[in-house]
């Protein structure tokens, strides 16, 4: 019962019905700003649609769990994994790396630094050094996608909170909350692990001290109190500005129909090649200028990224994203093969998160394919290393 919960509690309908009352309803509330009644009537109509079909979802996973169609069979029957040499190599590279972003940023080892100048190293980390992120990001996801297909030992427990222990260092708040819920759930659902609760209740304090280090660490704030009266604030737990802006934006202008398309043509050019690259995203630069000319960047959400990059489209778009993005995610939880692609929707559906946050049409989610590819090329390459012949991950139960 508590695996079941467990897939409704973290799935994309979930994510969104909470960021919508904690980030745009609250606010409101509270009168932190203002949105045209029939886009509240639009975000409230899509809230209690989904919560709808969260019944159905529901009533199929009742329906595949009581068949035996989830993942608790021997792994010997997936082919290969990974040696305990595999793991080594991936803790050990991520440190290396690690050590080089200091090195990068203070010209020294010194990994206090971090603590002591928490925003510079967060800024400066990925200037001209991105290529990093990606495998540090890709270390992470080739150890758990072992562990999906072969089930966890303690070994391999303390290897893969140890890479995302080192990611969370580097200050990537919002991935680390979803290298853990991935964790989570392929404990509690996909391998139906005895001691869900006592994971749960660990990934649930490493979340939320992730959180707080990394916000505290970013807004300059000595307490929680004083980073809720700051401007930081503000700006994390108050998604209408942004959506008010968006819409006030395409009702004046019409939607900015490049925007998605402008970030995406620099995405792929190094900074060294191109040092004048943009560091803000494209609606950043469209809707506040003058955020962008310090060299910051917004988030818009789903909300008002859509809006900007689609105008009224995206009152269609977006329920329709939902319903398949959720069918998505459950199908490739409860499907009776194990695949690469069920484990890229999987992570997708608890990384909800960055859809309902970043938005759709955000460069970012490049990123995540590309580094998809480059955890499964690592994937292969590890094992081709060893000697091992690598088997097709596609397997079927028998």
């Amino acid at each position: 019962m508590i695996n079941k919960w467990l897939s409704i509690i973290l799935s994309p309908i979930i994510f969104l019905v909470v960021y919508d009352v904690i980030f745009n309803y609250i606010p409101m509330y509270q009168g932190h700003g203002t949105l045209p009644i029939e886009f509240v009537f639009f975000m409230a109509f899509l809230d209690l649609t989904l919560l709808g079909t969260l019944l159905w979802f529901y009533q199929a996973s009742k329906k595949y769990f009581n068949n035996g169609a989830v993942f608790f069979l021997s792994a010997n029957r997936y082919g290969v994994r990974l040696s305990r040499q595999g793991y080594i190599i991936l803790v050990a590279s991520a440190f290396v790396l690690f050590f080089y972003l200091i090195y990068n940023v203070f010209g020294n080892f010194d990994i206090s630094n971090i603590y002591k100048y928490n925003q510079r190293f967060y800024s400066q980390s990925k200037v001209g050094t991105s290529w990093v992120f990606f495998f540090l990001y890709a270390f992470v996801f080739v150890a758990l996608f072992d562990i999906y297909l072969h089930g966890f030992t303690r070994f391999k427990i303390y290897c893969v909170l140890i890479l995302i222990l080192i990611n969370a260092a580097t200050g990537g708040r919002g991935n680390v909350i979803t290298y853990l819920l991935l964790f989570v759930i392929i404990y509690g659902v996909t391998w139906r692990g005895k001691n869900v609760v006592y994971m749960t209740m660990l990934v649930v304090f490493l979340m939320s001290f992730t959180f707080l280090y990394n916000t505290l660490s970013r807004s300059g704030a000595e307490n929680l109190s004083g980073y809720l009266e700051s401007k930081s604030s503000v700006a994390d737990l108050n998604q209408v500005h942004a959506i008010e802006d968006s819409f006030i934006y395409w009702q004046d202008n019409g939607a900015c129909y490049t925007c998605f398309v402008e970030d995406l043509k620099y995405f792929f050019i190094p900074r060294l090649l191109f040092p004048g690259k943009p560091i803000s995203n494209a609606e950043t630069r469209t809707v506040y200028p003058d955020v962008a000319a310090i060299g910051s960047t917004y988030t818009f959400g789903i909300y008002g990224s859509s809006l900007l990059n689609l105008g009224v489209l995206s009152f269609l778009f977006i329920p329709a994203f939902y319903f398949i993005y959720s069918y998505m995610y459950f199908h490739s939880l409860y499907s009776r093969h194990k695949s690469f692609l069920n484990y890229f929707f999987i992570y997708c559906g608890v990384n909800a998160v960055q859809f309902v946050r970043g938005g759709v049409f955000d460069v970012r989610l490049i990123r995540l394919f590309v580094t998809f590819a480059l955890a499964y090329f690592l994937y292969r390459s590890i094992l081709i290393f060893f000697g091992v012949r690598v088997f097709p991950v596609y397997k079927k139960h028998a």
